[in-house]
């Protein structure tokens, strides 16, 4: 998939497997990564990373069953665009189990507490910690949150208003370095 050998350029949508499954990785795994790298310095139970590799395989496994879902439940426009996502397979996933009342009330359930998600995760968690590791990295940074903060806002505001293509573009090459980044420093025994 990462090589492009299984796209198909008459197949629907507006971007490749690879930037698919970026795009839906890029949205988990920092996420993760980062709450796990700010708590571990302050954790004191050997057993934690047992329970976090318990943790992470759940996590990952519900992640798949998640993007597995929203490709079969998904809607193809005559034009091309897609839809997917949890909304839509647990509104017509359960509707097929006649249970559609359901399956509506889940759906804008899930959509509501996205949008909150999005501002404890996202909009808060996310970019505090970024300013954090680099002003540790790079002195001149030190007291700078407020314009760290409006830069990074407008970058990430670029690439939202880009769509979809946008987005698939920038996770398309992000991920693809944090992985090499992230499996070299386990194989030089760093920890991430």
């Amino acid at each position: 998939m990462a090589r492009g050998k299984y796209d198909d350029p008459d197949a629907p949508g507006q971007v490749t497997h690879f930037q698919a499954l970026a795009t839906a990785v890029s949205g988990t795994v920092g996420l993760g990564n980062h709450c796990r790298c700010r708590s571990s310095g302050f954790s004191w139970w050997c057993g934690r990373n047992i329970l976090d590799d318990r943790l992470w395989m759940l996590g990952m496994s519900s992640k798949f069953v998640e993007c597995t879902l929203g490709v079969k439940y998904r809607n193809i426009l005559p034009d091309g665009r897609v839809f997917g996502g949890p909304m839509n397979y647990l509104r017509y996933g359960l509707e097929k189990r006649n249970l559609k009342g359901l399956g509506k009330v889940l759906a804008g359930l899930f959509a509501v507490l996205a949008v909150g998600a999005s501002f404890g995760g996202e909009i808060c968690f996310r970019p505090i910690n970024l300013f954090e590791q680099l002003s540790g990295q790079f002195p001149a940074l030190q007291g700078n949150g407020f314009w760290f903060g409006i830069i990074t806002a407008i970058l990430v505001g670029v690439v939202i208003i880009g769509g979809i293509n946008s987005i698939a573009k920038v996770t398309g090459k992000v991920v693809s370095h944090y992985g090499v980044h992230l499996y070299s420093s386990c194989l030089n025994g760093n920890h991430y």
